[in-house]
């Protein structure tokens, strides 16, 4: 069986299409702009130390971060809005606008040792801990503490923004 020019070229860009896709897809809802799949995991600690800005919405984002964690893990989440040496996530924002970003997009970079989400206002952090929370297995949406689960994520560099100023949904019956 004989394969022609364009079959062999079509199947060698489904293969090639499909195993990248399969290398950097992640289950995050919406997509985001950029993702670049690292190797390894980290480890949500036992003790997490979280590091905000004092600013009071980003005060808020980190209580309700506080919460998200707390909850399904039974872990001890500290939340402190002054520099720590050694912050498990940490929330910033940009003392420059980054102009890529725009007002509610983010960075989020998971390393082994750290998480750290940065963005331009407060309302890019509010999104980049949406997209953390997704990272983390589905238990993480539970209302008690949850058994015998890995509190682990991807090591993953994820950089996301609205790719529209207006938002809406359009019902085509």
């Amino acid at each position: 069986m004989k394969l022609s020019a364009f079959q062999f070229l079509f199947l060698f860009t489904l293969l090639t299409v499909s195993s990248s896709m399969a290398q950097t897809h992640i289950k995050v809802i919406p997509e985001p702009v950029s993702t670049k799949l690292k190797d390894g995991v980290f480890n949500l600690p036992a003790q997490v130390k979280v590091q905000i800005p004092n600013q009071a919405e980003v005060i808020y984002i980190g209580k309700y971060l506080e919460e998200k964690l707390a909850t399904p893990t039974g872990y001890t989440i500290e939340v402190e809005n002054t520099y720590q040496d050694r912050a498990d996530i940490v929330l910033n924002l940009n003392k420059k606008q980054d102009p890529e970003t725009g007002k509610e997009g983010y960075t989020l970079d998971v390393t082994q040792n750290q998480v750290l989400i940065t963005a331009n206002e407060p309302s890019g952090l509010f999104y980049g801990v949406q997209t953390l929370l997704q990272l983390f297995p589905k238990e993480i949406e539970n209302l008690e503490v949850a058994q015998n689960i890995t509190w682990e994520i991807p090591t993953i560099e994820i950089i996301d923004y609205p790719r529209f100023e207006w938002r809406g949904l359009m019902l085509d019956v």
